[in-house]
């Protein structure tokens, strides 16, 4: 990539619609730390994602055994409404021979 097509990019980043999906991609990341942060550690690393559905805090893990714990923890995130759900698995990326991904 060019130094010009890299300051295209990020242009179109900085600004216009795709400046508010940046903003809210970090948002969901910072929401997502602060609730892994008020977690144990062996918990914390199961969350997948957090974000805000009108008042309710919506939390994404990896496990239906992980959602039912951290149900139990939900008043220590400080949330009124708590939503535990069960995060679709992610899909392994392929390798080829050599080692690099071909997806």
């Amino acid at each position: 990539m060019t130094i010009s097509e890299l300051r295209a990019l990020g242009d179109l980043l900085s600004g216009g619609e795709l400046a508010g999906l940046v903003a809210g991609a970090r948002e969901r990341s910072a929401l997502t730390r602060a609730v892994r942060d008020l977690l144990p550690a062996a918990e914390a690393h199961e969350v997948v994602a957090a974000h805000w559905d009108q008042e309710t805090l919506v939390i994404s893990v990896s496990s239906g055994a992980w959602a039912a714990r951290l149900r139990y923890r939900q008043s220590a995130l400080g949330a009124e409404r708590v939503r535990v759900r069960v995060a679709p698995p992610r899909q392994p990326t392929q390798k080829s021979v050599t080692g690099k991904s071909t997806i």
